[in-house]
């Protein structure tokens, strides 16, 4: 059984540089299209991996997005790697710059997460 809470998992292209995709996030953007590929459009962790805090939960998809035995885009899986080719995304394993976004349906609102160097950044 999986929770309630959704997340959009998006991965930096690999024309894309840093700098670029945080001017558009200082500058209030929040069209990842340009800068990310849209991975995976829903994620949901599974009641055991559900830590009840974003910042937990947060921890926890990155655990799971490094982690080849778990990360549903490693090459063991062949339309994943399809998928983030198509989309113009270089990498695997979630790096610094790719941005969780979480999904709140009772709430109906959504917010994003880049991974820092250490943590993340939530992006306004």
């Amino acid at each position: 059984m999986t929770t309630t809470t959704r997340f959009r998992i998006w991965y930096y292209k690999k024309n894309t540089c840093h700098k670029q995709a945080l001017e558009s996030f200082r500058n209030g953007g929040t069209n990842f299209e340009d800068t990310h590929g849209l991975v995976v459009p829903e994620f949901r962790l599974s009641e055991n991996e559900d830590r009840g805090h974003i910042l937990l939960n947060l921890d926890a998809i990155f655990a799971i997005f490094n982690n080849y035995a778990t990360n549903p885009l490693a090459d063991g899986n062949g339309d994943g790697q399809a998928l983030i080719r198509s989309l113009g995304v270089s990498h695997t394993s979630m790096s610094v710059g790719d941005i969780i976004e979480y999904i709140d349906a009772n709430e109906n609102k959504s917010e994003a997460y880049r991974v820092a160097l250490f943590g993340f950044n939530k992006l306004q």
